[in-house]
């Protein structure tokens, strides 16, 4: 996609999001939506550790963990703003992932999934036993909600297009710069990094510091949307962030299209919308989605997205053709 392209899809998407619960979208589903955009963000960093790096990590939903846990303590013992607080949450998550990022250099494959499962059931413990920052299994309730721009969005109709508008930009702005980011020699480099690690080190690429870094921007996002999370819900709690939530982001990833920010939309959407017609067989929801994980990668390795741009491709292809048969 060439810079002109890539700007006006930006400029398109984010058209959309400012105008989307403005049509017609009843206040449910504008907070069914605003939780798909708080599940892109995450599954966007996941996507870069697995898609982009080539480093499977089962721990993505601590991250998301220590986001929401860190803003809505700032919040509510702080005092601090939410536009300061989030931040901060993002960037403790940040500091985490590179601890787990170097601790994930001496494992690879099956080895490091157990190691960032391990890591993942470790902080959900931690969320349990240290109540005096977690709240224990009772959580957190009474959230505020937070002031954007010294304006207060205050819970009702109104807050629920602005929260969605809220979550959306955030996973938008990233999305942007990871985008911009991979079009870089650093997504080359990751592409090296995943494709074939001994070889990228013979050619002297820095592999220890790719997938550091790998492992930080992923958690940075994903306490980014657990912040926003906090603040949608009011209410978080241990068992939002367990191991289950983990493998539901890596499905997400997977179906959605692995290392395509896009694929991190089409992956949330899914999780977010569906359940919703599933209320009745909630206990089968990850039955289902397992059974939906091994029909993509079956029919369509590349993902929801992968198999909307081959068509768009095909598409394109085609019109092309027939205008050159009329010239």
């Amino acid at each position: 996609m060439g810079g002109t392209k890539r700007t006006a899809f930006w400029l398109g998407m984010a058209l959309v999001i400012a105008v989307a619960p403005f049509l017609g979208m009843e206040a449910y589903t504008v907070q069914i939506f605003t939780l798909a955009g708080i599940y892109a963000t995450v599954a966007l960093g996941l996507s870069l550790v697995l898609g982009n790096a080539g480093q499977i990590s089962l721990g993505q939903a601590a991250f998301f963990g220590i986001g929401a846990y860190v803003t809505a303590q700032l919040m509510l013992k702080a005092g601090l703003p939410f536009i300061l607080a989030l931040p901060v949450g993002g960037f403790l998550a940040g500091l985490v992932g590179i601890g787990l990022g170097y601790l994930a250099l001496r494992f690879q494959g099956h080895y490091l999934a157990m190691v960032t499962l391990c890591f993942g059931l470790i902080m959900q413990i931690l969320f349990v036993q240290v109540p005096a920052l977690t709240g224990g299994a009772a959580g957190i309730t009474d959230i505020p909600s937070p002031q954007i721009f010294g304006s207060a969005v205050e819970n009702g109709p109104a807050s629920w297009c602005k929260t969605f508008h809220l979550a959306w930009f955030v996973f938008l702005a990233t999305a942007w710069l990871l985008s911009n980011l991979l079009s870089l020699q650093t997504g080359r480099s990751l592409a090296a990094l995943r494709d074939n690690p001994i070889a990228a080190e013979s050619l002297g690429l820095d592999v220890s510091r790719y997938k550091v870094h790998a492992f930080a921007i992923s958690a940075v996002l994903a306490g980014l949307a657990g912040g926003v999370y906090c603040v949608h819900t009011h209410y978080i709690g241990p068992e939002i962030f367990g191991v289950g939530a983990s493998l539901e982001f890596l499905i997400m990833v997977v179906v959605g299209g692995l290392g395509r920010p896009m694929g991190a939309v089409a992956g949330a959407l899914l999780f977010a919308v569906v359940p919703e017609f599933m209320r009745t067989y909630e206990e089968y929801r990850l039955l289902f989605f397992s059974i939906v994980l091994m029909a993509v990668v079956l029919v369509a390795p590349e993902g929801i997205w992968g198999l909307i741009a081959h068509a768009y491709r095909l598409v394109t292809k085609r019109r092309s053709h027939g205008e050159g048969a009329l010239g």
